[in-house]
């Protein structure tokens, strides 16, 4: 396996081979990642790009005709190349690896704010891989034209967090300096870009889509998530089955472009075994909600939509499901259609769907045999499952 990292910058236009050693064995891993240089006194957020990946090309223009340490990289017009990586999809693919990392590191002791990789998509970009492809590990991919990803296994968005405490505070985004607050909120921006997802299982974590007007995402299996994505425009989700991971929040917000309604399409491509899940959130908020498959979230809650009404009457405020990621940027979307289609399935029951049986899953742990702590460490001996 090969693993290219910059801190301020990543170029490489070299031949980089990953091949299967014999008929038995399978491709490398290939993974691209790099910072992005800031000038002194800039502000730098967790959400700023770091990786431009493209379809094919160098990316060490020719007009670099004395490279060398210490020298500026020049784009193809002989301007310095902004510092941040880059990288043409081809090269993985000449190069037989089984397996892709775009931007899939996530930084958490990073100073002075935590980053992960954050992947634009210059120009139409298709990119197969036989074994996994992890993009975005940051949290947040932006396109400005077609781009297609297809693997056995695909993870986009931020890393999974751990089931957590009631209390715990969750910074998804930070910037700095920090003007009131080190948390970043920012909305998603509509676009000419689009994303399509072809995989047998997905994982899909914190992510903001920007200049995305429509993204796809498609699994034969199950599509797992855990966190929150937001995008303006439509989306579609196909799989056996959609659910949160245990006891995490998982919540989808689609904006409505300028002039238009955004929306959500949730579709079946077949039939699973129930998820090893508990006790996990699901909902989904955009003006328009087509519900054709199956969202799971056993011993959970489910939410389709939001209908503009006060969450909470008893005080004087307008409350509403809140995206952390646009906080105080963007509101709810207000769902003016919902549609359940026949044969879909929306469940929060503990029952195997197509056994009929009760659903055995495993949920915190017994210290001493008379606690009960649940994964998120809270004590639920008296009160059981959420």
């Amino acid at each position: 396996s090969i693993d290219l990292q910059g801190s301020e910058l990543l170029v490489s236009d070299a031949t980089l081979l990953g091949r299967a050693g014999g008929p038995t064995a399978t491709g490398g891993t290939l993974s691209i990642f790099s910072g992005r240089f800031y000038p002194q006194g800039s502000t730098r957020t967790g959400a700023d790009i770091n990786l431009v990946v493209t379809q094919n090309g160098m990316t060490i223009a020719p007009t670099n005709t004395r490279p060398g340490i210490g020298r500026a990289v020049l784009d193809a017009s002989g301007a310095i190349l902004p510092g941040m990586g880059y990288f043409a999809a081809d090269t993985f693919h000449r190069g037989g690896f089984a397996n892709l990392d775009l931007g899939a590191k996530y930084l958490s002791s990073a100073t002075p704010i935590p980053y992960g990789g954050n992947v634009r998509f210059d120009g139409p970009v298709t990119i197969h891989a036989p074994g996994s492809l992890r993009v975005a590990a940051g949290g947040v991919i932006e396109a400005n034209a077609a781009v297609r990803l297809s693997a056995a296994y695909v993870a986009l968005g931020q890393p999974f967090r751990a089931p957590a405490h009631p209390e715990d505070q969750i910074s998804y985004f930070q910037q700095d300096p920090a003007p009131v607050s080190p948390i970043y909120t920012f909305a998603p921006t509509y676009g000419p870009g689009s994303l399509e997802v072809h995989a047998r299982h997905i994982d899909l974590g914190t992510l903001s889509l920007q200049n995305i007007g429509r993204a796809s995402l498609t699994s034969t299996g199950d599509i797992r998530g855990n966190g929150i994505v937001q995008m303006a425009g439509d989306l579609t989700l196909a799989a056996s089955q959609i659910y949160p991971t245990t006891l995490a929040d998982f919540n989808v917000f689609v904006y409505d472009p300028t002039g238009g309604s955004g929306s959500i399409h949730v579709l079946s491509t077949g039939h699973a075994q129930s998820p090893m899940s508990a006790g996990g959130k699901l909902g989904l908020y955009a003006s328009s909600i087509s519900q054709d498959g199956t969202l799971l979230a056993p011993f959970g809650s489910i939410t389709l939509g939001w209908d503009g009404k006060d969450l909470d009457p008893s005080d004087a405020d307008l409350d509403a499901p809140v995206n952390p990621l646009a906080a105080g940027v963007l509101g709810a979307p207000v769902a003016t259609s919902i549609t359940l289609g026949a044969g879909s399935v929306t469940s929060v029951a503990g029952i195997d769907a197509r056994s009929g049986q009760p659903m055995f899953v495993p949920f915190g742990l017994s210290p001493d045999g008379l606690s009960w702590i649940n994964p998120g460490g809270l004590d639920i001996s008296i009160s059981g499952l959420p």
